[in-house]
């Protein structure tokens, strides 16, 4: 290979991509200045035994996580270390999502993310550059695994914010680790995902400020986080556990069972340009509901929550038809309690006509509260000042 060929490839290295997912994959946009963590951390999908970190550099960059069970400090053994790797290659790009697994239950850990840059991507003995870091002398983080042996729950949700940052930061400021267990995003977050920004000036960079670094993220898509081209990198920025956004998880006596209800009209509708297919897509999802609901994680659970952008079993349009049409029974017959959906813009709980649990809808300027201790759950509707806007009580089925 000459001289010229070499420093052409070098340069597109750099600066031929646009998008932020990693150069395993899709190659990105190497931005200038100084290398830095540009967005996050932030902490996702959490359970008993696992976590992911996800953050944003304004450089392609090697990443990695360092933990330690926090009760005798960050140093008090030497730090465990989490990459990204993919196909035996460590993934190289901006934006970085790290899965922690084998933590152990109801343990605290302190962590830092990690990332170093690449200053020459050459294909042999690539140069790398700079380490940076987030802080665990200043401003350590930390988190809590949930644990095996707790019916304590406590959590939040809030959905239709549509990129509104006030109001996101509104109804979540005080929310920490010692009130809350996670936060669930419950659709349209944003309006529509044309790049990063919408999600980070929308809504992600204020939950980090206010929670997220140490309270976890849990996701829900809605209908309009299916609309711009952009939509197709979400799950980099949300990364489910199963790579769908659909999926479930369980905290003590609860389990919470996340649906993606994909668009409210039919596929071939105008708006969409033929470029979605929702019905596909959602009789694939129907499959994966049939056999969750026979685990025995499912199963075994005291308490079972829907988490539904759509307040489908109410119908109406072409996407709550279906789910109202092939869900339904399912999860009539799988004992659901409760459903916990958004969409509507208002403050509703309902018994739809042939459901057997109720609907409450939240709306788009309040939150909802869930608590449970093994016997009740209790969800309240409440404002930004606190004014209680509805209630629900449900009772463990004997």
């Amino acid at each position: 290979m000459n001289k010229y060929l070499l420093g052409l490839l070098t340069v597109l290295f750099f600066a031929a991509c646009t998008t932020k997912a990693p150069l395993s994959s899709q190659k990105v946009q190497n931005q200038p200045g100084k290398f830095k963590i540009i967005h996050g951390p932030y902490l996702f999908g959490l359970t008993d035994t696992e976590a992911t970190l996800v953050w944003v550099t304004n450089q392609p960059s090697k990443s990695w996580v360092e933990y330690n069970p926090g009760k005798e400090g960050f140093y008090h053994s030497e730090p465990q270390r989490a990459y990204q790797v993919e196909h035996g290659l460590h993934a190289l790009g901006t934006v970085h999502s790290i899965r922690l697994k084998g933590l152990t239950p109801g343990t605290k850990y302190v962590y830092r993310v990690m990332s170093q840059c690449i200053t020459d991507p050459r294909p042999y003995r690539p140069v790398m550059g700079e380490i940076i870091g987030t802080d665990v002398w200043k401003k350590p983080l930390s988190f809590t695994t949930f644990a095996h042996n707790t019916n304590d729950v406590r959590f939040k949700v809030v959905n239709d914010i549509h990129g509104k940052s006030d109001v996101l930061k509104a109804l979540l400021t005080g929310t920490n680790a010692k009130n809350t267990d996670f936060v669930i995003f419950n659709g349209d977050m944003a309006s529509h995902v044309d790049d990063e920004n919408s999600l980070f000036a929308g809504f992600l960079d204020e939950s980090v400020k206010v929670f997220a670094t140490e309270v976890p993220i849990w996701y829900t898509r809605g209908n309009h986080e299916t609309r711009g081209l952009f939509a197709r990198e979400l799950i980099n920025y949300f990364p489910q556990p199963g790579g769908k956004f659909y999926t479930g998880f369980r905290h003590g006596s609860v389990y919470f069972l996340v649906l993606d209800c994909g668009e409210d009209k039919p596929d071939t509708d105008v708006e969409y340009s033929g470029l979605v297919a929702y019905d596909q897509y959602r009789s694939e999802e129907t499959e994966w509901i049939k056999q969750v609901v026979e685990t025995p994680e499912f199963k075994s659970a005291t308490f079972r929550v829907l988490i539904c952008h759509m307040p489908f079993p109410r119908g109406g349009w072409h996407g709550p038809e279906y789910m109202k049409r092939e869900w339904l029974p399912i999860l009539n017959k799988a004992k659901i309690d409760v459903l916990l959906s958004g969409h509507t813009h208002v403050t509703r709980l309902s018994n739809p006509e042939s459901c057997n649990f109720p609907v409450f809808e939240n709306s788009n300027e309040t939150v909802l509260l869930g608590t449970g201790d093994g016997k009740t759950m209790t969800f309240e509707v409440k404002t930004a000042t606190g004014e209680l806007k509805q209630s629900l009580k449900i009772e463990a089925k004997q």
